[in-house]
């Protein structure tokens, strides 16, 4: 497999990369409430194109609509073992490429690109 490609730290697909990188799993809601953005699928599908092995799983939930159905929805994440994994074959870069998504949200992560 290629290495990995960095998505650009000022874009949505760097955000959510970040986020992923540090350990957290990601859903739709998770990712809108911290970034305003509906697509996060989209944007792990771009992250897949960049060769990130991204994982998912389907899960189920309640909804809060008065019919109290049940929706399908992904989390996304990296094992603890891949997050290992790319810091031994990622090293420094890992480390500056989250620093800066942080750096770029502190200023607000306005004006992202894609």
């Amino acid at each position: 497999m290629n290495a990995p490609k960095f998505p650009r730290t000022n874009s949505l697909p760097g955000r959510a990369l970040a986020r992923l990188l540090k350990g957290q799993c990601l859903t739709h809601r998770s990712f809108q409430n911290a970034t305003s953005s509906y697509r996060l699928a989209h944007f792990i599908f771009v992250l897949h194109g960049y060769n990130w092995a991204i994982q998912s799983i389907e899960k189920v939930g309640k909804t809060n609509d008065p019919t109290g159905r049940k929706a399908t929805y992904s989390e996304y994440f990296f094992s603890a073992e891949d997050i290992k994994n790319l810091k031994i074959s990622l090293g420094d870069k890992l480390d500056r490429f989250i620093m800066a998504v942080d750096v770029f949200e502190q200023k607000g992560g306005g004006g992202e690109v894609v």
